[in-house]
């Protein structure tokens, strides 16, 4: 079985040269921010993403999609408290989500980080500052997120309930609330190192909401939906690693890909414990 620490090294993509807390790890507190990344901020994100200094990518590049599914025992069922709001009890009553079986006998995987490895040479740049996080109907439409490290996080709220948002591990802080329905700023969190993080309610009315988020090394990344469906545009077009994982049910797989110039490759990608 491939261990914690091993399946965070390849999702960060440096070869484990520095290293990646577990998503047990509460230790080394990290600080976050309620502004945009300073110019500071981004060349200290660019020297921990191109330590090499390697030209970026300018070839051509493709499209990886498809969905993650998985097989073996099913999620178990879990207790939360979700009285503060209701609407979010389907949404965590067992350890992870996942849909029923089709005929291969293989469910689809909801909240499953996947990432594009196996480059080397070249840089491939982040190009989005923001990674934009709606909470609605109880609930943020996925249970994991991934950053690349520069990043931040926006949050709005839709709900007439308000929370405020928070990395953990991180030292106390100012409360920073997201208004009901919109009524102000999004809250906004950057990051301020790789690694795993929780977002979670400040507040501690929300005592069900819980995030995983991983800060990444590198852009080539997302995270499948309800149906496992997920997307990587942007690839290098040669032949990559595509990997994924899900803590919540400890499972893991890796395939080979090659990437089309131009075009997008179809793929399922397996995780199993």
């Amino acid at each position: 079985m491939v261990g914690i620490r091993h399946s965070l090294c390849f999702i960060c993509i440096v070869g484990c040269r520095s290293s990646v807390p577990s998503p047990t790890a509460d230790a080394a507190p990290s600080p976050t921010a309620d502004a945009a990344p300073s110019p500071s901020a981004d060349a200290r994100a660019l020297k921990l993403t191109n330590p090499n200094h390697l030209p970026a990518y300018a070839g051509p590049v493709g499209s990886i999609r498809g969905r993650v599914v998985t097989r073996g025992p099913a999620a178990s069922a879990v207790t939360v408290d979700t009285h503060s709001c209701p609407k979010a009890a389907p949404h965590y009553a067992r350890a992870f989500r996942e849909g029923a079986t089709d005929g291969s006998g293989n469910r689809p995987l909801a909240d499953a980080v996947v990432v594009v490895t196996g480059y080397s040479g070249f840089y491939v740049p982040e190009t989005r500052k923001d990674v934009r996080l709606a909470f609605r109907d109880c609930d943020f439409e996925t249970h994991t997120v991934t950053v690349t490290f520069g990043q931040q996080l926006s949050i709005v709220n839709q709900t007439d309930v308000p929370f405020a948002p928070r990395l953990l591990p991180s030292p106390p802080s100012v409360l920073l609330i997201a208004p009901p329905q919109e009524r102000g700023d999004a809250v906004h969190l950057a990051p301020e190192r790789p690694g795993y993080f929780r977002l979670v309610d400040q507040l501690g009315k929300l005592k069900y909401l819980e995030l995983g988020v991983y800060v990444l090394l590198h852009p080539l990344h997302t995270v499948s939906a309800l149906d496992g469906a997920f997307r990587i545009d942007g690839v290098p077009a040669q032949k990559v690693t595509l990997g994924g994982r899900l803590a919540s049910g400890n499972r893991t797989g890796t395939r080979e890909v090659d990437v089309p110039p131009g075009g997008t490759i179809e793929v399922e990608l397996l995780l199993e414990p």
